[in-house]
């Protein structure tokens, strides 16, 4: 699947090594896999904008998708959209 969007930093903190975590979930929104993948080594300061697209493969029986993300330290960040999405 490919996996592309934009991003704007809204953390009162600059984020350093932005990862995106994409679960793949069931039909009964169950989660089946969850694949990483880093959408800068840079740090990103408070208003910037990134784009990301990501290539991953997509498990059998996958009918959605949802997306988190987390700095290069591992801490968990709030995305405010983040799915399911149904996977087309």
């Amino acid at each position: 699947a490919s996996v592309d969007g934009k991003l704007i930093v809204e953390s009162a903190r600059p984020v350093q090594k932005l990862q995106l975590l994409i679960d793949f979930l069931n039909s009964d929104r169950q989660l089946l896999s969850t694949k990483r993948g880093e959408v800068t080594e840079e740090r990103l300061e408070t208003g910037e904008e990134s784009e990301f697209h990501m290539q991953v493969p997509t498990p059998p029986r996958a009918v959605y998708f949802a997306i988190r993300a987390e700095d290069g330290s591992g801490r968990d960040l709030r995305v405010e959209n983040e799915g399911p999405f149904e996977i087309e």
